[in-house]
C-alpha cells in the first residue's frame, strides 16, 4: 500500500492518488489530519527491531496494519489549526502542533518507507535556509516582497516547469539534485534571477503525471532513494 500524506479535501492529492494507483497497480490511501482523530492507531515508542507487527495506522478512516504500508508520501509540511473544524477552536492550535508531532514520529520511524524524510519544521522534507539552497545553485538570494508577483519553478525527477528563464529552471534541478529529493517547487523574485524561497513538495504547475511517476518508481524500488541532479 503507498500513503499519501495530504490535507483534508485536497482535491490535486485525489488526483494524485488515482494516478499513482493506475501506473503502480497498488493500492493508494489518503491520510489527512482527520484521521489523526479516529481511533486505531497503535504507533511504538523507543527503540525496536524494524516494524512491530501490532503496529497499526488509520488511513481513509481504516485501520491499516504499518507493515502493510510500502511507501509513505508527505504532501504537506505541517498540520494547520484552521483546518481543524471538528476541534474547539481554543484547542486546535495545540492539537495541530500535537498533530504533526505524530506524524513527524511516524516518517521518522519508516526509514526506507518514506519517500523524503522530514526537515526540522517540514513534515515534506528538507527545509533548508534560503541562503544554502541559493549557494547550491549558484544564485543570489533575498527575502521576499511581495509572494503575489513570485515566479515559480518546479522540478520533478530532474525536469522543471514554470513560467521562468532556462538559468532558473537549472537553478531548481541543481537545488533538488544537491538535496536528493525527487520534486521541489522554487520561488524567485518577478524581475530578477534572485531565489525567494524553495519547498519541498510537489507542484501542480508539474500535473500530476510527473509527481505519480516518481512515486509509482520509487515504491518498486524501495531500496533506492537517490535523486539524480
Amino acid at each position: 500500500m503507498i500513503v499519501l500524506l495530504a490535507h483534508d479535501g485536497d482535491p490535486w492529492a485525489d488526483e494524485l492518488a488515482r494516478r499513482v494507483a493506475d501506473l503502480s497497480g497498488a493500492e493508494v490511501g489518503l491520510c489527512g489530519p482527520r484521521d489523526l482523530s479516529r481511533p486505531g492507531w497503535a504507533l511504538h515508542v523507543g527503540p525496536g527491531d524494524g516494524r512491530p507487527a501490532d503496529s497499526r495506522v488509520v488511513v481513509g478512516g481504516r485501520a491499516v496494519d504499518e507493515r502493510d504500508v510500502d511507501l509513505v508520501v508527505s504532501l504537506l509540511d505541517d498540520v494547520l489549526p484552521a483546518e481543524l473544524l471538528w476541534i474547539r477552536e481554543e484547542d486546535t492550535d495545540y492539537v495541530a502542533c500535537e498533530m504533526s508531532a505524530v506524524l513527524r514520529y511516524w516518517l521518522e520511524s519508516l526509514g526506507d518507507h518514506v519517500l523524503v524524510p522530514p526537515g526540522t519544521s517540514s513534515l515534506a522534507g528538507p527545509d533548508h535556509p534560503v541562503a544554502l539552497w541559493a549557494r547550491a545553485a549558484g544564485i543570489e538570494w533575498s527575502r521576499p516582497e511581495d509572494w503575489r508577483g513570485c515566479r515559480e519553478v518546479a522540478v520533478v525527477n530532474g525536469e522543471a516547469w514554470g513560467d521562468a528563464s532556462p538559468p532558473l529552471r537549472r537553478a531548481a534541478t541543481a537545488m533538488a539534485g544537491w538535496a536528493h529529493v525527487p520534486w521541489l517547487r522554487a520561488f524567485f523574485a518577478p524581475a530578477a534571477d534572485v531565489l525567494w524561497g524553495v519547498a519541498t513538495l510537489p507542484s501542480p504547475l508539474a500535473g500530476t503525471d510527473a509527481p505519480a511517476r516518481a512515486i509509482a518508481a520509487a515504491a518498486r524500488r524501495p531500496a533506492e532513494r537517490g535523486w539524480a541532479a
